[in-house]
């Protein structure tokens, strides 16, 4: 156990190491560094592992008579001793800079199943007789076969990039944060199922959890954005915000009253974490943001609040990615470009049909016309139907 723990500290100490280099060189450096130290412990693991199943075997042989026992026992340890001789050797035999590739697959295929919740990562695939391809730029590929990621490449110039990213945040439902003391408890006490490998499936993504911790943390700074977050919590918005307590409990606060999350309106959840994550400078410049229609449980008029508030983080630098089937955002941008048209450079447009084929080689008023003219299509059928009733 010792040697075992020796080793997962050799390892921590070079993650923590790498967290502050910014090239690639820097972290192969110091992995090389740490590399000499690895081999040795285990070395010794093997060493010790030899005279523990040595001694084993000798206290067999004493025994009078071998039972079923002895026999399982027997098999057991030499299957120990095996794991320990393959783990030795795939360490001695491979380079340190691929322990980087090797542990970014790893910790890719454990994202995507705590994110998308899943053991079986064959059912992100669109067609189950076809393996799938992800391919970014510039940054890496993997590929997804039956329930594996069978293989993964990445960049090094790739993940410079990435480290130039602040963050990367996924805004959940509100209704997650409302249940957030639960489903805490519920990661902590599972009551699901596991997959074959162990992890733990509770049905929430994984970057909820990772959200709500980044909360907990204490900030020095104020907010990066301190004008939009005043503007979220005035009084003809919100009218207060959202607090968060030491042990990491979400409150609403208006006006000296404070109320427990479970009891406010949706709609203020949306809004109010949102303030909250400017507040302790979750966002900050170099962020991304991904949120699946900010519109949800938000009145009409909040829908434009969200809308400026989002654009707003867009032109102090933060990457905002939606997808919307508000008319009332869409409206808000589409009046926003006319008043401002050097401000349309900001703005990617991707429409998607209701078949899921994407709209290309439209510039920007076409592309909005036709978003539009999809949303409202239902509400004009209604109201030709009502004109001849």
């Amino acid at each position: 156990r010792s040697d075992i723990q020796d080793m997962e500290r050799i390892v921590t100490m070079s993650a923590d190491d790498c967290e502050s280099y910014d090239s690639y060189e820097e972290v192969s450096n110091t992995l090389g560094s740490r590399y000499p130290q690895l081999i040795e412990k285990s070395e010794e693991l093997k060493k010790t592992c030899d005279i523990v199943v040595q001694e084993l075997e000798g206290i067999l042989q004493l025994c009078e008579e071998v039972d079923l026992d002895n026999i399982t026992g027997r098999i057991k340890h030499l299957a120990l001793r095996e794991k320990i001789d393959n783990l030795h050797e795939s360490i001695s035999k491979t380079e340190h800079r691929d322990f980087v590739i090797s542990g970014l697959g790893h910790k890719t295929r454990q994202n995507l199943m705590m994110n998308f919740q899943t053991p079986d990562l064959s059912l992100l695939r669109n067609k189950q007789d076809k393996n799938a391809v992800i391919d970014i730029p510039g940054i890496g590929k993997f590929e997804i076969g039956e329930r594996e990621l069978i293989s993964f490449s990445i960049s090094m110039a790739g993940l410079q990039l990435l480290r130039a990213y602040s963050k990367v945040i996924y805004l959940e439902s509100p209704l997650y944060w409302k249940l957030k003391g639960a489903l805490e408890s519920l990661r902590l006490n599972p009551r699901f199922f596991r997959s074959s490998r162990e992890e733990i499936l509770t049905g929430v993504p994984g970057y909820f959890y990772e959200l709500a911790l980044a909360l907990k943390e204490k900030h020095t700074n104020g907010a990066a954005f301190s004008s939009l977050l005043e503007k979220l919590t005035r009084e003809e918005v919100l009218n207060g915000k959202i607090g968060i307590f030491e042990d990491g409990e979400l409150v609403f606060q208006e006006k000296g009253k404070i109320f427990p999350l479970p009891l406010v309106a949706m709609g203020v959840v949306n809004l109010g974490i949102l303030a909250l994550l400017i507040e302790r400078r979750i966002i900050d410049e170099e962020t991304f943001i991904f949120i699946d229609e900010p519109e949800a449980h938000l009145h009409p008029a909040w829908q434009v609040v969200m809308a400026e508030t989002l654009f707003g983080l867009s032109q102090r630098g933060v990457n905002v990615v939606i997808a919307t089937h508000s008319v009332d955002i869409l409206k808000w941008l589409e009046v926003h470009v006319k008043e401002k048209p050097e401000d349309e450079k900001l703005i990617a447009l991707n429409y998607f049909t209701p078949q899921g084929v994407e709209s290309h080689g439209e510039d920007f008023e076409a592309k909005m016309m036709a978003i539009k003219e999809s949303l409202i299509r239902p509400f004009v059928d209604l109201r030709l139907k009502d004109l001849t009733l």
